[in-house]
């Protein structure tokens, strides 16, 4: 199913309708839309890829997984903020002060790896 067929059935879905409903206005049968639906609900909160266990477990618990949501709640630019998380470059001052200021953590807190 396309992002936007699960959207579509997920309202239809909560508007009352059948998987049969649902399956026949998607063109999918009904068992799969009903077993697309329950994986995707059936997930937890997405895991960043970040070498920092202290901060990976913030954006997890805080932020819904989304790295984006955490740079915006930092006062960030999302974009400066993936590659030092993950360990792909240095970590600059700025950033590490950012994040410590908004997480409440301490810099060994917050980036022991």
């Amino acid at each position: 199913m396309t992002r936007n067929d699960r959207v579509a059935a997920f309202q239809m879905r909560l508007d009352g309708k059948s998987w049969v409903q649902i399956g026949a206005a998607l063109g999918y049968e009904p068992d799969s839309v009903a077993a697309d639906l329950k994986r995707i609900l059936n997930r937890g909160p997405r895991r960043p890829h970040i070498i920092y266990p202290a901060i990976a477990d913030y954006i997890t618990a805080r932020c819904g997984g989304s790295v984006y949501r955490f740079a915006i709640i930092c006062g960030l630019r999302p974009g400066g903020v993936y590659d030092p998380l993950a360990g792909r470059c240095p970590m600059p001052k700025k950033l590490e002060e950012a994040i410590c200021a908004a997480t409440g953590m301490t810099r060994e807190e917050a980036f022991r790896t």
